[in-house]
């Protein structure tokens, strides 16, 4: 049974299970409306920002392994779709997240404590630094 799960996944998706291998990804929960990227396989712990910015942490807490941004359809509808660019085979994190902070504006940026600021940038250099991005054609 195990291995014609493991065959299929391998199949469809280019992804095998029975490796061990983790690959970073980025996943959008529609129903949820939330992406999900995680760069690790392993125990984490999560650090609630604010209404938009997730954190997760190792279990150490000594190093961001992941992030979850809420509210993603907004920021595609936003951002994305009213550039013309409506049906993107891959969207880019870090330049999303970055244009939304952007488009907050000034004030949006003063309201932040340094904590949350640096929270922000915690989750824009892990994007750019493992090129996050999601499969929007596997979301959609």
């Amino acid at each position: 049974m195990q291995n014609s799960i493991d065959t299929a996944f391998e199949a469809h998706l280019g992804v095998s299970m029975s490796e061990g291998i983790f690959t970073p990804c980025a996943v959008y929960r529609r129903n949820m409306d939330f992406i999900e990227y995680m760069t690790k396989d392993e125990v984490t712990v999560s650090d609630r920002i604010d209404h938009f910015l997730t954190l997760i942490w190792n279990l150490q807490q000594d190093e961001v392994v992941g992030f979850k941004l809420k509210g993603f359809q907004f920021v595609y509808d936003k951002f994305i779709k009213q550039q013309g660019n409506d049906s993107p085979a891959f969207i880019e994190i870090a330049p999303v997240l970055e244009r939304l902070i952007s488009a907050a504006g000034k004030q949006f940026l003063e309201d932040l404590n340094a904590a949350r600021r640096e929270a922000y940038e915690q989750a824009i250099n892990l994007a750019r630094r493992t090129n996050a991005r999601i499969d929007w054609q596997l979301a959609a």
